[in-house]
């Protein structure tokens, strides 16, 4: 037998074996076709939420975050895994949280909510899912009633029409009302939804000041992200922030909620806009930091001076909750802020020289 009939008996070989393995792979695929089961994924849901039993209206103290080192030599991001339960953490301070967003949004009306139209559906499902949540969650807080016309519910359940809050006094339509306006009112913290743009950047399109913390919805609303952080004048966004933070927002997973803490020093205890430090909030200019040129304020109000008494300092931290809702794909960013008295923080064993420490370490940037 010469080398070119070996030749062509072993391309008929490998020729027959090739014709076999696709032969294979054509019945594996006809018998997942023929199988529904294995085509279609079961949708994620959340998980169930443990009661917290323990939970008292009138008597849960908020927690006490102290989330800062002794000292930071590069800023990042710094998050943490969230635990389902801790989605939303309520305290006895809620009715106080709750009165200053329904006396505020009475205030400012659409000044401080609006929902842009391409996050409409996601507003609408976080009001669904933190009604589920807060009814599962605190079962002594909230009562829910659900529409017996359709299964869209969590679980299979009907769909949440009706949120009610007996112990506040409060009551929400969600057949009526904006899901917006209504997920920032059965909850302590403020409301921000985030959807990426055709520039592949995140993008704010719906808001809920009802706290705010001297943030203005018209400020805000529409941006991107880094076009926030470079006009608020976030120290060493560019240099240490930007890239991480849009890393991390497009990695961010449906099953896999994060959360964080900032921490501030004040001379106010205000929970939304603190005129004392900043002026009228509808004169403010955020380019020159003050009243604008032809505002009312402009040239009359002045900062206040320098601070000699630590009774007129306040200890401020936000716990930040982002996370990706399962049906729009849009991120959720919530923002519960905490004020305490600086005198008070600063009996706390440790804390001082923590905090000594990480104010010095504070380039000049940071520190204004």
């Amino acid at each position: 037998m010469n080398n070119a009939t070996i030749y062509a008996a072993l391309l008929v070989v490998c020729a027959i074996a090739g014709l076999w393995q696709w032969v294979q792979v054509v019945r594996a695929k006809t018998r997942v076709q023929n199988n529904p089961r294995s085509t279609v994924e079961k949708p994620w849901e959340y998980p169930e939420p443990v009661a917290d039993t323990t939970f008292d209206l009138k008597k849960t103290e908020p927690p006490r975050f102290r989330a800062f080192r002794y000292t930071y030599h590069r800023h990042t991001i710094d998050v943490r895994k969230l635990d389902g339960n801790s989605w939303v953490i309520l305290d006895k301070d809620w009715p106080l949280y709750h009165q200053t967003k329904v006396d505020r949004l009475a205030d400012r009306g659409n000044k401080i909510v609006k929902t842009l139209p391409l996050a409409r559906a996601a507003a609408h499902e976080l009001c669904q899912d933190l009604g589920e949540f807060l009814s599962r969650r605190y079962p002594q807080v909230y009562s829910i009633e659900r529409s017996n016309k359709d299964t869209l519910g969590w679980y299979g359940m009907g769909s949440i029409t009706k949120i009610q809050m007996p112990a506040l006094g409060a009551s929400y339509d969600l057949t009526r009302e904006d899901p917006l306006t209504v997920a920032g009112l059965i909850q302590p913290a403020d409301v921000n939804i985030l959807t990426k743009g055709d520039d592949g950047y995140y993008q704010l399109v719906a808001m809920m000041l009802g706290i705010g913390g001297g943030q203005r919805l018209k400020d805000k609303l529409g941006s991107n992200l880094a076009d926030l952080h470079f006009d608020g004048h976030i120290p060493h966004y560019a240099q240490q922030l930007q890239r991480p933070l849009d890393r991390f927002l497009a990695k961010l997973k449906v099953e896999s909620p994060i959360h964080r803490n900032t921490t501030a020093i004040t001379i106010h205890d205000a929970f939304h806009w603190p005129t004392m430090t900043m002026g009228p909030e509808d004169d403010w200019d955020p380019k020159i930091r003050g009243p604008g040129v032809g505002t009312p304020s402009h040239g009359i109000w002045t900062p206040p001076g320098p601070i000699t008494d630590i009774s007129q300092l306040w200890f401020r931290q936000e716990r930040q909750v982002l996370r990706r809702l399962p049906k729009s794909g849009a991120i959720v960013w919530m923002v519960h802020t905490y004020i305490e008295p600086m005198e008070a923080v600063a009996q706390e064993a440790g804390v001082p020289r923590r905090m000594a420490s990480l104010v010095r370490s504070w380039g000049e940037e940071l520190a204004e």
